[in-house]
């Protein structure tokens, strides 16, 4: 919540998650490039690429979390969070953490 109360625009990040029986724990978050504006994240996918490959494999092996913020909108996911969603899950067989938070406290 404190990324999302700091930036005025929207903002992304992944985490790293442990899973412990049927406990989830997010350990870390990492903010990517990004572009951001008052209703949308995107980043370019070549440094976004570069990014994730600069990753040493004790995180890019447990990115399992991405976040992002709604600022001041509802936190139902949009069209372009679910595709964003699906497109993440057709690569995994485990599991993986979605969140999206605004400055008013809502999650989903």
């Amino acid at each position: 919540m404190a990324l999302v109360d700091e930036c005025s625009k929207e903002v992304a990040w992944h985490g790293t998650v442990s899973k412990h029986n049927n406990t989830y724990v997010i350990e870390d978050i990492y903010v990517f490039p990004q572009t951001v504006t008052g209703a949308t994240v995107t980043s370019d996918e070549t440094e976004y690429s570069m990014w994730l490959m600069q990753q040493p494999d004790s995180v890019f092996n447990k990115l399992r979390f991405h976040g992002h913020s709604h600022v001041n909108m509802g936190v139902h996911p949009s069209g372009v969070d679910t595709e964003y969603q699906d497109n993440v899950l057709k690569n995994l067989k485990d599991f993986y953490i979605f969140a999206i938070f605004n400055k008013r406290g809502d999650n989903w």
